[in-house]
């Protein structure tokens, strides 16, 4: 017979393995998608150096390595790779979807900002102020802070009647609602670049945080139309009265 503190402990050792199952699988697909980058880092490099093969360009080791170490001091510190497997006992008894935290991997002192003080989030172009980037807690989960992101890329009004694709959701295709616009792409791809990039989240993850947001913003608007005109009708209806 299995006592009841057996069955526990075999639950615990369960949550334990279904996150770093969980956590496994999610490094698995950054480390794939890491592959993908450092193959095409291989195809750059070799273009290059066919590139100064032909013009005859000859590298100094010596300048290379002052240029790389000077790289790499500039860049993020990566979280180690035990911590990635790393289960806290006392956290054993919680969810398994609120045991994962999708944590920032680096923190926003190693922003590099440019002369305004701006920080390029992605390819695109797409910036956002040191000074605010330094306001967001950096301990929240990955949706909360893509909110916070949008917010300072995109206007309220701009979110509240925008969508990722402008297209109507399936499920609202034969209902007269008004379409919305899409918001910038580019601005979107370097929003989706910067989170995934610097959390655990993947695009798919930034994507539905976004559609999010939007509905959201949707909302409130609404609700905010909504108290300004029972408001003017209120002001409507005194001055009717006091008039007969």
């Amino acid at each position: 017979m299995i006592s009841d503190m057996d069955m526990i402990t075999i639950e615990m050792k369960l949550k334990v393995l279904e996150k770093w199952e969980a956590v496994k699988k999610r490094t698995c697909e950054k480390l794939h998608s890491e592959q993908e980058e450092i193959a095409k880092l291989m195809k750059k490099t070799s273009k290059l150096s066919k590139r100064l093969q032909l013009k005859n360009v000859k590298i100094n080791e010596e300048d290379f390595k002052r240029f790389f170490q000077e790289k790499l001091t500039k860049m993020p510190p990566l979280r180690r790779a035990y911590e990635l497997f790393h289960v806290e006992s006392d956290q054993t008894n919680k969810p398994l979807e609120n045991s994962i935290k999708k944590e920032p991997i680096m923190l926003p002192d190693s922003f590099v900002a440019d002369e305004d003080g701006m920080v390029q989030i992605g390819p695109n172009g797409t910036k956002i102020a040191k000074k605010r980037l330094s306001l967001i807690n950096w301990g929240l989960n990955g949706p909360t802070i893509t909110r916070k992101i949008m917010m300072e890329i995109f206007d309220r009004k701009t979110l509240s009647f925008g969508s990722l694709t402008g297209k109507p959701s399936p499920a609202f295709v034969d209902m007269d609602k008004p379409s919305k616009s899409q918001l910038d792409p580019l601005k979107v791809k370097d929003i989706i670049h910067f989170m995934t990039e610097y959390t655990e989240m993947t695009p798919k993850e930034v994507k539905c945080a976004i559609t999010t947001k939007c509905a959201d913003e949707n909302k409130m608007y609404r609700q905010r139309q909504k108290k300004r005109l029972e408001i003017a009708l209120k002001i409507k209806t005194k001055k009717f009265r006091k008039f007969y």
